[in-house]
């Protein structure tokens, strides 16, 4: 079954409260939030070059046909 496009797979950490707060805890929610961003930014990356190898090989397929 397709995913909704809005719908997030990733879990959601439970907002911070006064009590469950620690230094080692807002370290590790920014470690992750950096490593999301990474993440994110590696995916894209490889999702464009994959676009443009198509779109290369999509050209030079209509190219040959003309």
């Amino acid at each position: 079954m397709p995913l909704d496009k809005k719908q997030h797979t990733t879990l959601t950490p439970n907002p911070p409260t006064a009590e469950s707060s620690s230094p080692q805890e807002g370290v590790q929610q920014a470690f992750h939030h950096h490593l999301r961003e990474q993440i994110r930014g590696a995916v894209q990356v490889v999702m464009e070059e994959i676009m443009r190898e198509e779109l290369t090989q999509s050209s030079s397929s209509t190219m040959g046909r003309v």
